[in-house]
């Protein structure tokens, strides 16, 4: 009974836990880039505010 219970939490941690966790690493590594991206295009957006017509 214990191989079998310990054999299937094992086994959902090979085919989907370890896969989950990469891709949540993935996830929060580009939505920070993104965030990156978004703040330096309202830098830009405030410097061309000033700018002179």
């Amino acid at each position: 009974m214990g191989l079998i219970w310990n054999g299937f939490h094992a086994l959902k941690w090979a085919l989907l836990d370890k896969h989950f966790m990469l891709w949540k690493t993935f996830e929060r590594r580009e939505l920070a880039r993104l965030e990156n991206t978004v703040s330096k295009l309202d830098e830009l957006e405030r410097d061309v505010e000033i700018l002179p017509v």
